[in-house]
């Protein structure tokens, strides 16, 4: 997944961040840290160098079974670079992990999931995608990320210092409502929560606190609870 990672964004350099060149031009690779994905790359070629992996450093890639509810597609992918987070899809199972959190964002999205009575809807995995980005955002203390070389003995191993507990700092859940929008709000003009017009549907996103996960009562949503229109006007 580190690969597909990298491929993605390595072009991100010669990408321009305005189509419109009377905007300015600015390269989308101008606003990243590279150094992060420095680490990506040597992390996903250490098949060819050799290099080893602690489990801690490895992180962790949640496998999680999908059925399409709403849409015909089988594939779907998506990626977050500042959250260094990915998912990708295919047919009936979705994988997700996030790269730099040595587990810590899992430590606590996984309390979720453990109340997952079902596979996901595609909106739904997009909302756990959400929330995995989200999460470790606000991981209190960031792992420290690094290399150990043994240049003697020729041996090197990717290391990650964690915290003795994850923890998280106060959620900003106008930040989880942008997340939201820029993940699945291509697709709130179309279909809208039962019970909720359009303006209640997208004043929840826009705030954070809208979900297609759990119902009022905490349970998981097993049949998928969203209307499809064909007009974004009705």
């Amino acid at each position: 997944m580190r690969l597909i990672f990298l491929k993605m964004h390595l072009k991100d350099g010669a990408l321009r961040f305005h189509l419109d060149e009377r905007k300015g031009q600015e390269k989308i690779g101008d606003l990243y840290d590279w150094e992060r994905l420095h680490h990506i790359h040597t992390f996903a070629r250490c098949f060819y160098t050799g290099c080893s992996i602690s489990p801690e450093g490895a992180g962790v890639v949640a496998a999680l079974p999908v059925r399409s509810a709403t849409l015909p597609e089988r594939f779907d992918f998506a990626d977050n670079y500042q959250a260094q987070t990915m998912l990708v899809r295919l047919d009936d199972i979705a994988l997700l992990t996030v790269f730099d959190d040595c587990g810590g964002a899992f430590s606590w999205l996984s309390q979720k999931i453990e109340r997952f009575t079902g596979p996901l809807s595609e909106l739904q995995l997009r909302e756990v995608f959400v929330e995995m980005a989200w999460l470790n955002w606000h991981l209190k203390e960031r792992p420290v990320l690094g290399v150990d070389i043994d240049l003697v003995n020729e041996i090197c191993r990717f290391t990650c210092d964690l915290p003795a507990k994850p923890e998280l700092q106060k959620l900003d859940y106008g930040l989880r409502g942008r997340l939201y929008e820029s993940a699945l709000g291509h697709l709130f003009p179309f279909v809208r929560g039962v019970g909720l017009t359009d303006e209640e549907t997208l004043a929840a996103v826009k705030a954070g606190k809208f979900t297609l996960l759990f119902d009022k009562d905490g349970k998981f949503i097993m049949d998928f609870d969203l209307v499809k229109r064909s007009d974004p006007a009705t």
